[in-house]
């Protein structure tokens, strides 16, 4: 199961904060966090042995010595791999885009898959499956 859209935002929310924490203090941040039960960003119900797309974008996101640390880290203490929402945060980190950006990124990712299974059934017919769901106001409804 995936995390909802708001879940999902709040989830980057937790790991940009955790991130940010990290770059300000890097030494023990990931166990000091996980003790608190501040931890967040690894372990993935959909992708238990590990999300492949964050492992893809880790191995080539050439991150800082201390975001780098602190990951695996928090990776050593529960035994799980970083979530790819994770990886937007500490790749946004790494290019110095704003502290939300891994929102804005996964959200262009999230259309960019859109427009292309709208592109693919307009020009074979098949089907768009969405799995997502509007759950915010009624349109017109202010």
């Amino acid at each position: 199961m995936t995390l909802a859209g708001t879940d999902l935002l709040i989830e980057l929310a937790r790991e940009s904060a955790w991130v940010v924490a990290v770059r300000r203090q890097a030494v023990d941040a990931a166990r000091r966090a996980h003790e608190a039960g501040a931890l967040s960003g690894f372990g993935s119900s959909v992708w238990p042995g590990g999300d492949p797309r964050a492992a893809g974008l880790l191995a080539v996101a050439d991150l800082p010595q201390d975001i780098a640390r602190a990951l695996g880290e928090g990776q050593a203490l529960t035994g799980r791999a970083p979530t790819f929402g994770l990886a937007l945060v500490a790749v946004a980190r790494r290019l110095e885009l704003p502290r939300d950006a891994a929102a804005d990124l996964l959200m262009i990712g999230r259309l960019a898959g859109l427009l292309a299974h709208a592109l693919d059934q307009t020009t074979n017919g098949s089907p768009i499956r969405a799995r997502l769901r509007y759950v915010g106001p009624e349109p017109g409804a202010n």
